[in-house]
């Protein structure tokens, strides 16, 4: 949970339990976000580099969403019900 007037989070947890200083955890973001890390976040790159290779898997969300419409076509256009608008 973030809290927007201490500009700070409050909880943090991955699959509900609270995340570990000690433990290292894999997550997959733009190249645009990693290049700019350090100034995002305040980490140093050698810290994230130290801890495992990085790996371009993407470098916007647009060739994710080509990739996968054109893997896609005709599919099904039942709606989840997560968005509902009236």
């Amino acid at each position: 949970m973030y809290d927007r007037s201490t500009h700070s989070f409050s909880k943090f947890d991955f699959h509900q339990m609270p995340i570990e200083d000690d433990h290292i955890y894999t997550v997959g973001i733009q190249s645009y976000h990693f290049k700019n890390f350090e100034a995002m976040y305040s980490v140093p790159i050698e810290e994230i580099s130290g801890n495992g290779k990085a790996r371009m898997v993407a470098t916007n969300s647009q060739e994710i969403l080509e990739e996968y419409l054109s893997e896609h076509q005709n599919i099904d256009r039942i709606v989840s019900g997560r968005l509902i608008i009236q």
